[in-house]
């Protein structure tokens, strides 16, 4: 038992002071057990609020506590301000106080640099900020080593504790675990199984770890709330006999709305517009909306005038000018007149003979008749009618094989020649004679071998002398003066002695 004693001594020894206080426990006599020493434990009650009546002499209230739950005082001849309750509450002014510099200068540039860090914010707003910059010999020499390694040992601390922080926000963190706790236990004697040989004890209180995929081990359900506070009891007025003032009253028309019609219902106009509100609502007309009306119709009489003026203006422009444009055609109509009469008058002019102003009237009057012709055609294609020549053109195949012409194909609607009908010749006429046994009587296309050769027309001569009489009397050749006008086409004789010029004759003899 020394052994054991003296090992549990070295054991007490060791161990380290616990870090609360060991409760003290005394023996309970009535129940045999142990209970906790009472200590006489003294309390200081902070005492708040204003003083009692009769002693606030010279007592001011200065914090909210003052007050309680009260308001102000009114004995007490000061501002106050229960719950902050009329405080002004003070506002920071954003006006920068003036500062200057060592120089005594004025520093204007206190504005941009206000809320900046010194070392971050660089402005330059002064003239010597532009001058370059004087370094002595010794600040621009390069850093030494030792420098150069207390930069990198500065830098790579900096780098690893900015990187340590980024790293420790994603590393998996230790469960933070108290500390155990010792407390000494002084075991009961005459309980059974006590062992005389250690009169106190030591235990070790240390919370155990717990497991993080542990299931839950209380399951919590709802418990469905309690009835509440059963509602005050209303009293009611004892019943009495409802009048028709009372019932009309309390007649609520029903909710009539405008967008919704769950149920359906056909609601009446004239009720839509009682449950609408419109008669409890006074609408009454501005007198601005007569003095707008009255302005509108000013400006639109005063513009209606302003049109009228106008558009008699270019009405009187359009008639001059239509006035002016007609006496100008007027007389350039008259000019013409005037020189066509000078044109076909007979009368000789000055240094004309009698036998050119004939001849001239003549010409004058196959233009005029030429004139006639051409109009006469256009007149006829206006209205829709075709002329001679184009009716030829598109006559149908028959009709140019009947009247002798070259046989055109043509799309549009032939037009029949009079001189088809009532002819005495035919298959109704015999087709010729009893003793002819010709197929045809005459060629299927007339013969158009001869249509090339040059054939004197009279009268053609004739119109284009009459054409060309305007350039200048008739003049003959050098060498053929005293011969007679042509009637006939002019004849070739060919020489005797060219009828073999390559002596061919002579050869075949």
């Amino acid at each position: 038992s020394f052994f054991v004693l003296s090992a549990m001594t070295d054991f007490l020894r060791r161990i380290p002071a616990p870090r609360n206080a060991p409760s003290q426990y005394e023996k309970d006599e009535m129940t045999g057990g142990f209970r906790p020493v009472s200590q006489s434990t003294s309390v200081a009650i902070a005492v708040t609020g204003a003083p009692p009546y009769g002693s606030r002499r010279g007592w001011q209230p200065k914090s909210l506590a003052d007050f309680g739950d009260g308001g102000a005082y009114p004995e007490i001849p000061l501002a106050q301000y229960p719950l902050d309750m009329g405080r002004q509450k003070t506002t920071t002014s954003k006006t920068i106080a003036l500062q200057t510099d060592g120089d005594g200068k004025v520093q204007w540039d206190a504005v941009l640099k206000q809320g900046a860090a010194k070392d971050k914010l660089a402005i330059f707003s002064r003239p010597e900020d532009q001058k370059a910059k004087w370094s002595s010999s010794e600040e621009l020499e390069k850093p030494g080593e030792d420098l150069d390694v207390l930069n990198t040992d500065r830098t790579k601390a900096a780098l690893e504790a900015a990187l340590g922080k980024k790293l420790s926000k994603g590393a998996i963190q230790k469960a933070d675990t108290k500390a155990p706790q010792f407390v000494r236990f002084t075991p009961n004697q005459q309980a059974p199984g006590h062992n005389a040989g250690c009169a106190q004890r030591i235990i070790r209180i240390q919370e155990m770890p717990r497991d993080p995929f542990e299931p839950p081990r209380h399951k919590h359900t709802r418990i469905p709330r309690g009835p509440p506070t059963p509602p005050p009891p209303v009293q009611h007025s004892p019943p009495r006999k409802l009048t028709a003032a009372d019932q009309k009253s309390w007649k609520i028309p029903p909710c009539v709305s405008n967008w919704k019609n769950k149920q359906g219902y056909t609601v009446p106009l004239d009720k839509r517009v009682a449950a609408d509100g419109r008669g409890l609502q006074d609408s009454t007309v501005s007198d601005k909306f007569a003095g707008l009306s009255e302005a509108l119709f000013v400006a639109e009489r005063s513009a209606r005038e302003e049109m009228k003026i106008r558009n008699a203006m270019r009405t009187h422009k359009k008639a001059q000018d239509e006035e002016l444009r007609e006496q100008q055609l007027r007389e350039l109509a008259a000019k013409s007149r005037a020189q066509r009469a000078a044109l076909a008058s007979s009368e000789a002019k000055d240094g004309e003979a009698p036998e050119e102003a004939a001849e001239r009237a003549k010409r004058q009057e196959i233009l005029n008749e030429r004139r006639r012709e051409v109009e006469r055609d256009r007149r006829l294609e206006v209205a829709g009618k075709k002329s001679k020549r184009a009716r030829d053109e598109d006559r149908d195949i028959s009709e140019r094989i009947a009247l002798g012409q070259a046989a055109k194909p043509t799309g549009q609607e032939a037009l029949y020649d009079a001189r088809l009908f009532n002819q005495s010749a035919g298959l109704d006429a015999g087709f010729g004679g009893d003793d002819t046994h010709e197929a045809f009587d005459k060629a299927l296309f007339a013969d158009r071998s001869q249509a090339g050769i040059y054939k004197h027309s009279k009268e053609r001569l004739e119109q284009a002398e009459g054409r060309l009489g305007h350039i200048g009397s008739k003049k003959s050749f050098a060498g053929a003066a005293g011969q007679s006008e042509r009637t006939a086409p002019v004849e070739f004789e060919g020489d005797a002695g060219d009828k073999d010029p390559f002596k061919l004759d002579g050869m075949l003899k």
